[in-house]
């Protein structure tokens, strides 16, 4: 994961949870200084919990989503990472045995040769 992914789910969780920390303190100082009877304080109270419920749900499920937006592009370059090692340990290969045969047959030239040499006799003398 990139630096500007990481710092945009950082914003976003930090924003969520300003988003949830307003909503209660607004519950709260609505319910402090409102006079209302104790039926309708706690319909108001049960009214956004709803509210506050519905929006932390359907922040859940964006996160979510983007999970597995992140996750799914992730595994993409994996499996690119992957395909890429795999084709460069193919041609690895084929170098190798490319390598081996011609070797071989370099080695192969040098023995020749080597046994066709004719090697001088020695004429006893020093000069």
């Amino acid at each position: 994961m990139d630096q500007s992914t990481k710092s945009s789910m950082a914003v976003r969780s930090s924003l969520f949870g300003g988003i949830i920390v307003g909503a209660v303190a607004g519950v709260a100082a609505g319910l402090l200084w409102a006079p209302r009877s104790g039926k309708e304080t706690r319909k108001i109270i049960g009214d956004k919990i709803t509210a506050i419920s519905d929006e932390v749900g359907n922040k859940v499920v964006e996160i979510g989503d983007k999970f597995i937006e992140v996750s799914n592009m992730i595994g993409d370059k994996v499996a690119e990472v992957g395909h890429t090692v795999v084709e460069l340990g193919e041609k690895a290969i084929e170098t190798g045995d490319r390598i081996g045969v011609t070797g071989d047959r370099v080695g192969e030239r040098f023995l020749d040769a080597g046994s066709r040499v004719r090697r001088p006799k020695n004429s006893g003398g020093a000069k």
